[in-house]
């Protein structure tokens, strides 16, 4: 009776458990394919567009009749998903809006936000004073940038129904899509008391990372249109490339040595960069520090994940973490030198590496198995045992 109501406990127990962990993949999965294209997007990828931006009506002149639009002002404008971030415990995509030189008079030079990953909706504002309101709208679990800046076409969103209300104010959040054509048109609407105050529209070929077409019409009037350059377009417009950069001169001394050809597995999140050179010890057995004027500053990783070897992994530390760093030898290991930290650290993925937990899950339910059958085992031959 006894070992019944222990393997029935066990039994619950591992149920719970099994439950839990199914209930987070089937949360990611419920999104049928092609609508979050965060999910698609890697690091460093860029995508170039030509930006039209309308006049604003001036006040008391009243809506523009039909067909008088004014006439816009076209820029380019280059897109980056430059790195990833965490943000309230959640990964997420940092995406860059550059406005190079030639954008019209008021648009600022460049506009940067956090996007969650496996949501889809941005978070955050980089590099917003905190005193500065808002540009966003929260819509029961949603989160929309109802007030991005002159010229930026930066509102991202999944690319599914959704219809909610804002938790701060009367408008509400209306979000459709239907195919025309070879392309998937998705719109964003903001409505409140009967009137649209912020339409989007784009168009997009499913499959792919970035919409094709984007419109913007705020408060009925268009504000902004953009079209992505195809990379042939923009290969012909663009001058000769220059010749890449020459490789550092400690990146061969690093490459050469035969300790630095461990490989070294990674997963580290907002950690202090001597993390990370003590792992790098750790793993090829040599000193591997910060100089005293780096480490009195107490740099920061902003995260690093997979598996390289060592060297590459110095030479990534010493590019991207630290300004003008450079790795020297000691008598015995390597030392890390710059001029100062990078004030925010991006996240970068290694060339290979991370979890496959399609394979681990299995693995980890065989096991729990296996220990209540070996506890079932045990108790039954307990029972049984003749008594003395």
């Amino acid at each position: 009776m006894r070992s019944a109501t222990v393997v029935r406990s066990v039994f619950a127990a591992l149920a719970g458990l099994l439950i839990l962990a199914f209930a987070q993949f089937a949360a990611v999965a419920a999104d049928p394919p092609g609508t979050l294209p965060t999910r698609g997007w890697i690091g460093h990828q860029k995508w170039d567009f030509q930006v039209e931006v309308f006049p604003k009506t001036r006040p008391g002149e009243g809506p523009r009749p039909a067909g008088a639009a004014a006439k816009p002002s076209p820029f380019r404008m280059v897109v980056l998903v430059s790195g990833t971030q965490r943000f309230a415990d959640s990964l997420c995509w940092q995406v860059d809006f550059i406005a190079p030189q030639g954008a019209p008079r008021g648009i600022a030079g460049s506009f940067s936000i956090l996007v969650g990953k496996r949501v889809g909706w941005p978070v955050k504002v980089i590099g917003a004073p905190p005193s500065a309101p808002s540009p966003f709208q929260t819509f029961q679990d949603a989160s929309m940038l109802t007030a991005a800046p002159d010229g930026f076409p930066a509102e991202l969103f999944p690319l599914k129904p959704f219809e909610g209300a804002a938790t701060t104010s009367p408008a509400s959040l209306h979000i459709t899509r239907r195919t025309e054509g070879d392309r998937l048109v998705v719109e964003a609407e903001v409505r409140s008391g009967g009137q649209s105050d912020l339409l989007v529209r784009q168009r997009w070929v499913e499959g792919e990372p970035w919409w094709r077409e984007y419109e913007r019409y705020v408060r009925g009037e268009k504000d902004l249109q953009a079209t992505r350059v195809p990379p042939a377009e923009v290969k012909n417009a663009e001058p000769p490339a220059a010749a890449p950069p020459a490789e550092p001169d400690w990146l061969a001394m690093l490459r050469d040595d035969p300790h630095l050809q461990a490989p070294i597995t990674l997963d580290l999140r907002n950690q202090p960069l001597q993390v990370l050179l003590d792992r790098l010890s750790d793993g090829t057995s040599l000193p591997i520090d910060l100089s005293p004027e780096l480490g009195a500053q107490r740099p920061l990783l902003g995260g690093l994940s997979g598996r390289a070897p060592a060297w590459q992994v110095m030479r990534q530390a010493a590019l991207q973490n630290v300004v003008a760093g450079r790795w020297e030898k000691t008598d015995q290991g390597y030392r890390l030198y710059g001029e100062r930290p990078v004030s925010v650290a991006p996240s970068h993925e290694l060339p290979k590496g991370g979890c496959n937990w399609w394979l681990i899950i299995p693995n980890l339910v065989l096991m729990a198995a296996l220990c209540v059958w070996a506890l079932v085992y045990k108790l039954r031959h307990r029972e049984e045992a003749p008594k003395a």
